[in-house]
Protein backbone atom coordinates (compact mmCIF):
# COMPACT_ATOMS: atom_id res chain seq x y z
CA UNK A 1 0.00 0.00 0.00
CA UNK A 2 2.71 2.44 0.97
CA UNK A 3 4.77 1.61 -2.11
CA UNK A 4 1.79 2.25 -4.37
CA UNK A 5 1.16 5.54 -2.62
CA UNK A 6 4.85 6.40 -2.95
CA UNK A 7 4.68 5.82 -6.72
CA UNK A 8 1.55 7.96 -7.02
CA UNK A 9 2.95 10.82 -4.93
CA UNK A 10 6.33 10.68 -6.69
CA UNK A 11 4.61 10.92 -10.04
CA UNK A 12 2.54 13.90 -8.91
CA UNK A 13 5.59 15.66 -7.46
CA UNK A 14 7.64 14.91 -10.57
CA UNK A 15 5.02 16.47 -12.81
CA UNK A 16 4.19 19.41 -10.56
CA UNK A 17 7.71 20.49 -9.57
CA UNK A 18 9.56 19.40 -12.74
CA UNK A 19 11.69 16.85 -10.90
CA UNK A 20 12.26 14.63 -13.92
CA UNK A 21 16.02 14.95 -13.60
CA UNK A 22 15.93 13.94 -9.91
CA UNK A 23 13.24 11.25 -9.92
CA UNK A 24 13.95 9.50 -13.20
CA UNK A 25 12.31 6.59 -14.95
CA UNK A 26 14.89 4.29 -13.37
CA UNK A 27 13.57 5.02 -9.89
CA UNK A 28 10.05 4.28 -11.10
CA UNK A 29 11.37 1.11 -12.74
CA UNK A 30 12.94 -0.02 -9.46
CA UNK A 31 9.75 0.79 -7.53
CA UNK A 32 7.73 -1.21 -10.08
CA UNK A 33 10.04 -4.21 -9.67
CA UNK A 34 9.60 -3.97 -5.92
CA UNK A 35 5.82 -3.71 -6.29
CA UNK A 36 5.87 -6.83 -8.49
CA UNK A 37 7.81 -8.73 -5.83
CA UNK A 38 5.58 -7.52 -3.02
CA UNK A 39 2.45 -8.63 -4.90
CA UNK A 40 3.90 -12.14 -5.17
CA UNK A 41 4.88 -12.02 -1.50
CA UNK A 42 1.34 -10.90 -0.56
CA UNK A 43 -0.13 -13.95 -2.33
CA UNK A 44 2.41 -16.16 -0.58
CA UNK A 45 1.33 -14.78 2.81
CA UNK A 46 -2.34 -15.27 1.96
CA UNK A 47 -1.73 -18.83 0.78
CA UNK A 48 0.48 -19.70 3.76
CA UNK A 49 -2.32 -18.60 6.08
CA UNK A 50 -5.06 -20.29 4.06
CA UNK A 51 -3.35 -23.66 3.52
CA UNK A 52 -2.80 -24.79 7.14
CA UNK A 53 -6.17 -23.51 8.32
CA UNK A 54 -8.14 -25.17 5.55
CA UNK A 55 -6.33 -28.49 5.23
CA UNK A 56 -5.61 -28.99 8.92
CA UNK A 57 -9.38 -28.66 9.39
CA UNK A 58 -9.13 -26.36 12.37
CA UNK A 59 -12.81 -25.68 13.07
CA UNK A 60 -12.17 -22.55 15.10
CA UNK A 61 -10.18 -20.99 12.24
CA UNK A 62 -12.09 -22.41 9.25
CA UNK A 63 -15.06 -20.16 9.99
CA UNK A 64 -12.81 -17.11 9.66
CA UNK A 65 -11.74 -18.12 6.15
CA UNK A 66 -15.16 -19.39 5.12
CA UNK A 67 -16.96 -16.19 6.09
CA UNK A 68 -14.61 -14.14 3.95
CA UNK A 69 -13.86 -16.30 0.92
CA UNK A 70 -16.79 -18.68 0.39
CA UNK A 71 -19.91 -16.94 1.76
CA UNK A 72 -21.90 -13.98 0.53
CA UNK A 73 -21.76 -10.96 0.81
CA UNK A 74 -17.95 -10.98 1.20
CA UNK A 75 -17.09 -13.67 -1.36
CA UNK A 76 -17.02 -11.37 -4.37
CA UNK A 77 -15.18 -8.65 -2.44
CA UNK A 78 -12.50 -11.17 -1.46
CA UNK A 79 -11.93 -12.17 -5.07
CA UNK A 80 -11.83 -8.52 -6.15
CA UNK A 81 -9.20 -7.94 -3.45
CA UNK A 82 -7.06 -10.84 -4.67
CA UNK A 83 -7.42 -9.57 -8.23
CA UNK A 84 -6.43 -6.01 -7.33
CA UNK A 85 -3.52 -6.89 -5.06
CA UNK A 86 -2.04 -9.86 -6.93
CA UNK A 87 -3.42 -10.55 -10.40
CA UNK A 88 -3.33 -7.01 -11.82
CA UNK A 89 0.20 -6.13 -10.62
CA UNK A 90 1.55 -9.58 -11.49
CA UNK A 91 0.18 -9.68 -15.02
CA UNK A 92 0.81 -6.05 -15.92
CA UNK A 93 4.27 -5.63 -14.37
CA UNK A 94 5.86 -8.58 -16.17
CA UNK A 95 6.73 -6.55 -19.31
CA UNK A 96 9.39 -3.87 -19.00
CA UNK A 97 7.34 -1.21 -20.79
CA UNK A 98 4.67 -0.93 -18.10
CA UNK A 99 7.38 -0.45 -15.49
CA UNK A 100 8.71 2.60 -17.34
CA UNK A 101 5.51 4.28 -18.59
CA UNK A 102 4.44 6.47 -15.66
CA UNK A 103 0.68 6.67 -16.36
CA UNK A 104 0.45 2.88 -16.58
CA UNK A 105 2.51 2.45 -13.43
CA UNK A 106 0.42 4.99 -11.52
CA UNK A 107 -2.76 3.18 -12.63
CA UNK A 108 -1.38 -0.17 -11.45
CA UNK A 109 -0.25 1.38 -8.16
CA UNK A 110 -3.72 2.90 -7.66
CA UNK A 111 -5.40 -0.46 -8.29
CA UNK A 112 -3.02 -2.16 -5.87
CA UNK A 113 -3.61 0.54 -3.25
CA UNK A 114 -7.38 0.15 -3.67
CA UNK A 115 -7.00 -3.62 -3.30
CA UNK A 116 -5.13 -3.24 -0.03
CA UNK A 117 -7.84 -0.88 1.21
CA UNK A 118 -10.43 -3.53 0.30
CA UNK A 119 -8.34 -6.14 2.11
CA UNK A 120 -8.79 -4.21 5.35
CA UNK A 121 -12.54 -4.18 4.73
CA UNK A 122 -12.55 -7.95 4.09
CA UNK A 123 -10.60 -8.57 7.29
CA UNK A 124 -12.66 -6.31 9.56
CA UNK A 125 -16.25 -6.14 8.29
CA UNK A 126 -17.24 -9.84 8.59
CA UNK A 127 -16.41 -9.74 12.29
CA UNK A 128 -18.74 -6.79 12.79
CA UNK A 129 -21.49 -7.51 10.24
CA UNK A 130 -21.79 -11.21 9.48
CA UNK A 131 -24.70 -11.20 7.04
CA UNK A 132 -24.86 -7.65 5.72
CA UNK A 133 -22.29 -5.60 3.90
CA UNK A 134 -22.89 -1.94 4.48
CA UNK A 135 -20.29 0.53 3.27
CA UNK A 136 -22.04 3.77 4.07
CA UNK A 137 -21.30 7.44 4.19
CA UNK A 138 -19.62 7.05 7.60
CA UNK A 139 -16.95 4.74 6.20
CA UNK A 140 -16.39 6.99 3.21
CA UNK A 141 -16.09 10.10 5.38
CA UNK A 142 -13.66 8.41 7.79
CA UNK A 143 -11.47 7.25 4.90
CA UNK A 144 -11.65 10.67 3.28
CA UNK A 145 -10.75 12.29 6.61
CA UNK A 146 -7.62 10.16 6.94
CA UNK A 147 -6.69 10.96 3.33
CA UNK A 148 -7.08 14.69 4.01
CA UNK A 149 -5.03 14.39 7.20
CA UNK A 150 -2.27 12.63 5.25
CA UNK A 151 -2.31 15.26 2.51
CA UNK A 152 -2.19 18.02 5.12
CA UNK A 153 0.87 16.44 6.74
CA UNK A 154 2.62 16.06 3.37
CA UNK A 155 1.79 19.65 2.40
CA UNK A 156 3.07 21.03 5.71
CA UNK A 157 6.22 18.93 5.47
CA UNK A 158 6.94 20.12 1.93
CA UNK A 159 6.36 23.73 3.00
CA UNK A 160 9.17 23.55 5.58
CA UNK A 161 11.63 21.09 4.04
CA UNK A 162 13.01 20.76 0.51
CA UNK A 163 11.78 17.90 -1.63
CA UNK A 164 15.30 16.57 -2.10
CA UNK A 165 18.50 17.32 -0.17
CA UNK A 166 20.19 20.44 -1.45
CA UNK A 167 23.66 19.80 0.00
CA UNK A 168 24.01 16.14 -0.96
CA UNK A 169 27.24 15.89 -2.93
CA UNK A 170 26.26 12.54 -4.48
CA UNK A 171 22.95 13.91 -5.73
CA UNK A 172 24.65 16.95 -7.25
CA UNK A 173 27.20 14.64 -8.90
CA UNK A 174 24.41 12.47 -10.29
CA UNK A 175 22.50 15.48 -11.62
CA UNK A 176 25.56 16.92 -13.34
CA UNK A 177 26.93 13.64 -14.75
CA UNK A 178 23.72 11.70 -15.31
CA UNK A 179 23.53 7.95 -15.02
CA UNK A 180 21.00 5.35 -14.13
CA UNK A 181 21.20 5.34 -10.34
Amino acid sequence: GALGLLIIISSILTNRFQLGNVITEYQFYDAAKLMFGISVFWLYLFYSQFLPIWYANMPEETGFIGARVFEDPYKSLSWVTITCVFVVPFVTLIPRTTKIVKPALVTIASISFLGLFLEKIVLIYPSIMQHDFYFGIESILISFGFLCLFLLCVTKFLAYFPIFPLKDKYLIKKLTQGGKH
